[in-house]
C-alpha cells in the first residue's frame, strides 16, 4: 500500500518561517505558526508587514551566516524578528527608515540568539527572548515616541 508522507508538506523556507511564528507562542508547529500569522492578519493587519519582514530578516541572517539548519527550521532564529517587527511597526510611525530598522534589529537578534545557543549550558534555562527585549528597549529608548503608543 502506497502512503505519502504528509508530516511536513511545506517547503523548507515556509516551515522555518511558520515555526518562527509558532515559537512566539512557545510551540514548534507550522500549523500553530499559521494560526498566529492569521491572528495578526485578522486583528492587526497594519503590523503584518513588519512581522513578516522581521521573520525573513532573522531567518536569512541565520542562513547566510551558516547557522545550524535544524535550529533555523525550528524557528529559533526568526521569532525574535517577528516580535521586533511587531513592536517596531506598532511603536514607530511609518517612514522609509522603518523597514531597514526592522531588518537590522531582526538580523542582530538572530546573531545574539546564536551566541546564546553556543554558550548555553545544559540544565540552565536559556534566555531566548532576551535579544527581543534588549534590542526593543534600545530602539525605543533612542526613538521619539508616537502619540499612538504614548498618550498623555
Amino acid at each position: 500500500m502506497y502512503t505519502k508522507n504528509f508530516v511536513n508538506p511545506c517547503p523548507d523556507w515556509a516551515t522555518a518561517l511558520l515555526n518562527g511564528f509558532s515559537q512566539v507562542l512557545l510551540q514548534r508547529n507550522p500549523l500553530c505558526g499559521l494560526c498566529c500569522l492569521l491572528a495578526i492578519v485578522l486583528t492587526a493587519p497594519e503590523l503584518i508587514g513588519g512581522a513578516l519582514l522581521g521573520a525573513l530578516a532573522g531567518l536569512l541572517t541565520a542562513q547566510r551566516r551558516g547557522y545550524d539548519r535544524a535550529d533555523r527550521q525550528a524557528g529559533l532564529y526568526s521569532y525574535n524578528g517577528v516580535l521586533l517587527g511587531l513592536l517596531l511597526s506598532h511603536a514607530l510611525p511609518w517612514s522609509a527608515l522603518l523597514p531597514p530598522l526592522i531588518i537590522a534589529a531582526a538580523g542582530l537578534s538572530s546573531m545574539l540568539v546564536h551566541q546564546w545557543l553556543k554558550r548555553a549550558r545544559p540544565g540552565l534555562l536559556p534566555a531566548y527572548t532576551a535579544p527581543f527585549v534588549l534590542i526593543g528597549w534600545v530602539v525605543l529608548a533612542l526613538s521619539e515616541p508616537t502619540s499612538a503608543v504614548y498618550t498623555p
